[in-house]
């Protein structure tokens, strides 16, 4: 998934662009037909705006941001730190 967010800023394009998504999700076999089809769902509507409303409550301020253990990180030069702290690679 961090790969997915290093793609999209490189290309300087939105999830919110329907044919971005269906080319990034497509790229995904075993899971990409079952987030589409999620996307469209009115229960993920739902819980973006429950995501949305908890970021407000902890002070996101930048699109790209994660949340892990009550630690913030922001910005796309965080990748590398939100990673390491995934133990991911």
């Amino acid at each position: 998934m961090l790969g997915s967010f290093s793609a999209i800023l490189a290309l300087r394009t939105s999830f919110s662009r329907t044919s971005f998504n269906r080319l990034l999700w497509e790229s995904f076999p075993d899971d990409g037909a079952r987030i589409l089809r999620a996307a469209g769902d009115p229960t993920t509507a739902e819980m973006f705006d429950r995501i949305t409303n908890k970021a407000i409550r902890v002070g996101v301020f930048v699109s790209l941001t994660f949340l892990i253990d009550g630690e913030m990180y922001f910005g796309q030069d965080r990748l590398d730190f939100v990673a390491e702290r995934l133990g991911v690679s």
